[in-house]
């Protein structure tokens, strides 16, 4: 039972960073004790000379001295003694966190999962050049509730979401490197990378369905020569052209009736795809490699028509969904609207990742 407590209350601590604010609090009473308590203990200890103390301004005859020769001159050194040894353990406590947070390249490892309630693990190892925090966004009891439908699930997951963004953001301001894990909605997923932004090198992690692993890895930086085949097709009248529609397939393929909901005729459709498979995407290089294939095709569109919204639909993995997000600009490019895939429903929702809104698609009931 103390255990169970003892591993809540560290949660806790964890969740509100309470540990971070009492090694801050420790450093400010570390300094002032030095100053006003370690000096003369040193002193009457006869461990620093007295000309030491007078260099500080201190007097052996007024204040805490004649405190501290009582001590000594009742045998009480062992009192003083433990306070040095108390002293000297926050001391080195306080370098040793410090040199783990500056010795190593500092990691943000987000843990997300919006399905079920997910038992990430990966490969430690694969992370041991860093100093990693983790921040797990589980959204999972969103999409098991019951007692909502699922258009209020997508604005409950987009609330939860919100709530979650200034804790990324601030690890970002303190030189955070951000590392991506996990299972989710495809618009979530790209949306948390969207805002992550390119000025971040995520550190991509994928599960590798055929290799009798359960634990996520982190992509290598192999090139896989995997070759990635453009479609695309104008609207009849290029100068009719609104919105682009966006699709990537690796993974399943998209075909013409599953985004046929949202769809216009004055969309520029262009889609991507690869030989179909879950461990499509091999490596980090191959990544970022289609992600700049496809993002400079959408850069020279935008440049030579106005574009009101890019609409994206992605059948492929985590990694890469989270690395296109990062490449989209929310000052450089248009409006970028992701939909979520669902078996027999099409592509019934979405998300403007731009202003954080739900987009719903009205599916007409089968005769």
């Amino acid at each position: 039972m103390n255990v169970q407590r003892m591993v809540v209350c560290i949660k806790i601590l964890k969740r509100f960073d309470i540990l971070n604010m009492f090694i801050s609090i420790g450093k400010i009473i570390v300094t002032g004790l030095f100053f006003s308590v370690i000096i003369p203990i040193l002193f009457v200890l006869n461990l620093i000379p007295i000309e030491w103390t007078k260099a500080f301004g201190y007097s052996e005859d007024t204040g805490l001295y004649v405190y501290l020769l009582e001590c000594t001159n009742k045998n009480r050194n062992i009192i003083l003694w433990i306070i040095l040894i108390i002293y000297a353990a926050i001391v080195i406590a306080i370098i040793i966190n410090w040199v783990t947070q500056n010795w190593k390249e500092k990691l943000l490892l987000i843990k997300h999962s919006t399905f079920e309630p997910l038992s990430i693990t990966y490969e430690k190892e694969q992370l041991s050049d860093y100093f990693t925090r983790s921040l797990k966004l589980d959204q999972s009891l969103i999409t098991t509730n019951t007692t909502i439908n699922d258009n209020k699930k997508v604005l409950a997951h987009i609330k939860s979401y919100i709530n979650k963004l200034p804790k990324i953001e601030k690890y970002k301001r303190r030189g955070y490197r951000i590392g991506y894990v996990g299972i989710a909605h495809t618009p979530l997923i790209f949306m948390l990378g969207y805002d992550v932004g390119d000025g971040n090198k995520a550190v991509l992690f994928h599960k590798y369905r055929y290799e009798g692993n359960d634990k996520f890895q982190v992509l290598s930086d192999n090139t896989v020569p995997v070759k990635l085949t453009k479609e695309e097709e104008y609207p009849s009248n290029k100068n009719e052209l609104s919105d682009i529609l966006l699709c990537i397939a690796t993974s399943f393929d998209i075909t013409g009736d599953d985004v046929s909901e949202i769809r216009s005729e004055n969309d520029y459709f262009l889609k991507y795809s690869t030989e179909k498979d879950f461990d499509m995407i091999y490596s980090s290089k191959q990544v970022y490699k289609y992600v700049q294939e496809i993002k400079t095709e959408i850069g020279n569109i935008e440049k030579t028509h106005k574009i009101g919204k890019i609409k994206i639909c992605i059948a492929s993995s985590v990694a890469f969904t989270f690395a296109l997000g990062q490449a989209f600009s929310k000052t450089h490019d248009s409006e970028v609207v992701v939909f979520h895939y669902q078996r027999g429903n099409k592509y019934p929702w979405g998300i403007n990742v731009t202003a954080k809104k739900a987009i719903f698609v009205k599916i007409e009931p089968k005769l």
